[in-house]
């Protein structure tokens, strides 16, 4: 596929899956060898946001220029809007393929075995519940700890990573099932453990509370703060219609807790 039928199959995707508007951002160096970690030695172009599918396609000509002379070009859906795509960064060929196998996703090529997976869920999120679903993914190994924003910027398919020196690329697009953000907040998403290799079942299925223990015992193993993970409980009982969405995440989390410091 040609970098610009890349581009646009990556535009179509996002409408295609319910995203009303897209917001195109550009890196553009201020020199002529930038250091990436200085932020002096470039600025972004922000004024592209929300644009509707017309737009995005009439602005490839503009990234492409932009693009040749050494900017990096960035894309994710409208910022403030509440849409049902998730983004997960940093991930292997291996762990995006797994995605991909269970559910509706994007899968792009942004370096040589580095790839950035924009996955749909069954429902529309707000940044708020984007936040608390990649937290959980990522705590999972399925997305990099350090792009967790609920808006975050993913790489845009067709163009030149002038930070990594090379194509940005279109690997895969599946139509598998939807990611329920709401019910998964405590098993493995992709049958890692739950399934041993001749497909049979080896763990009782665990009642919601006890996922959801499983989940905060996860997160304080790991030393996730207290406030993230009370504040993920709440957004996570509020979408599951819980009457006392507070009180229930304050309980749950003090479970957690006693059981990490009981002596047995």
């Amino acid at each position: 596929m040609k970098p610009i039928d890349q581009s646009k199959a990556m535009i179509s995707w996002f409408f295609d899956h319910d995203v009303c508007g897209l917001d195109v951002h550009l890196r553009v160096p201020k020199v002529a060898l930038p250091d990436y970690n200085n932020q002096d030695d470039w600025f972004w172009i922000t004024e592209h946001e929300n644009l509707d599918q017309e737009k995005v396609m009439s602005l490839l000509d503009f990234c492409k220029h932009k693009n040749v002379n050494g900017s990096d070009v960035f894309i994710r859906p409208h910022r403030n809007e509440v849409h049902p795509i998730l983004f997960l960064d940093d991930l292997d060929l291996k762990k995006s393929k797994l995605v991909a196998k269970k559910y509706s996703s994007l899968v792009i090529e942004t370096s040589k075995g580095n790839h950035q997976v924009w996955l749909v869920a069954s429902n529309r999120l707000d940044k708020g519940q984007r936040m608390a679903s990649q937290r959980l993914l990522s705590s999972l190994g399925y997305s990099d700890s350090g792009s967790i924003s609920g808006d975050h910027l993913g790489r845009f398919c067709g163009f030149k990573s002038h930070k990594r020196n090379c194509w940005v690329n279109f690997v895969d697009r599946s139509t598998s099932s939807l990611y329920d953000a709401f019910q998964n907040t405590g098993a493995d998403l992709f049958d890692k453990h739950l399934y041993p290799p001749g497909g049979a079942r080896v763990e009782k299925e665990k009642t919601q509370s006890e996922r959801d223990i499983s989940e905060v015992l996860r997160k304080l193993k790991r030393g996730d703060s207290r406030t993230d993970i009370l504040n993920d409980l709440y957004i996570f009982s509020v979408s599951r219609g819980k009457r006392t969405p507070r009180q229930y995440a304050e309980r749950t989390l003090k479970k957690a807790i006693a059981y990490l410091e009981s002596p047995n």
